[in-house]
């Protein structure tokens, strides 16, 4: 997993100075231009083009204002990808209300202290299972995961039965691997809590120590990741 920054971005002109002429468009230009890998364009609402100009992270936030997404940077600090996750709650915003938005200081929204470990972000949080004892736990921010995924030997501490959760198989960077499903109580990473979060059980040695915040959490909020500051906001939805 590489790390992670997210915004809230903006729009692009063409090669001939014209707009382009709608949104998809425009990404898709932005990302051949700079070279970067654009997913999600399918989450995309049927919007016209936007202006804007300027530093290609600030083109970005413009554009996609409306919607929640991650940018990635490579090895080098290089933009690398953007994934389109969803549209933000609220739905489209008017050229009006994109001039006016500010991630840092909208309201509900949640400051959580992170920490780069190799290429990751780490972030600490409670879990709250079926035992209803609060349990402590570092996790890595993990887009590409559907679920938290935790290992096996937490299934007795958070309080599940192994025999109660729910058998199936989950896609790793491995393969195919077995796995356990379950809910949990509720997850508190800071002062952003979700309730009824899906939770996946692998086996110890297939996650290698590592504990991962997956999208069942992270999708109830808005996410920017400042990986300059050390720091994570979730915005309620």
């Amino acid at each position: 997993m590489q790390g992670l920054l997210v915004i809230f971005v903006a729009t692009m002109l063409t090669a001939s100075g014209a707009f382009a002429a709608d949104l998809r468009e425009q990404l898709l230009g932005l990302s051949g231009l700079h070279g970067f890998e654009i997913q999600g364009l399918e989450l995309l609402a049927d919007e016209s083009a936007k202006p804007a100009s300027g530093e290609v992270r600030h083109q970005i936030k413009r554009l996609l204002s409306g919607y929640n997404y991650v940018v990635i940077d490579n090895d080098r600090g290089d933009l690398d990808k953007v994934i389109i996750l969803a549209v933000g709650q609220a739905g489209r915003l008017s050229r009006t209300e994109i001039t006016s938005v500010n991630v840092f200081s909208t309201p509900g929204e949640h400051i959580i202290s992170a920490r780069r470990e190799g290429l990751h972000q780490v972030v600490d949080a409670v879990l709250v299972g079926p035992g209803q004892a609060p349990v402590p736990v570092s996790l890595v921010v993990d887009t590409g995961a559907s679920t938290l995924v935790l290992p096996a030997s937490m299934m007795t501490m958070l309080g599940f039965v192994a025999e109660e959760l729910r058998d199936g198989w989950t896609q790793t960077a491995n393969g195919r691997v077995q796995a356990k499903f379950g809910t949990l109580i509720s997850v508190d990473v800071g002062t952003a809590v979700a309730q009824e979060v899906g939770v996946t059980f692998l086996d110890d040695q297939r996650l290698g120590g590592n504990k991962l915040l997956g999208m069942s959490f992270l999708q109830r909020f808005r996410m920017t990741i400042d990986d300059t500051n050390g720091r994570i906001i979730l915005s309620d939805r």
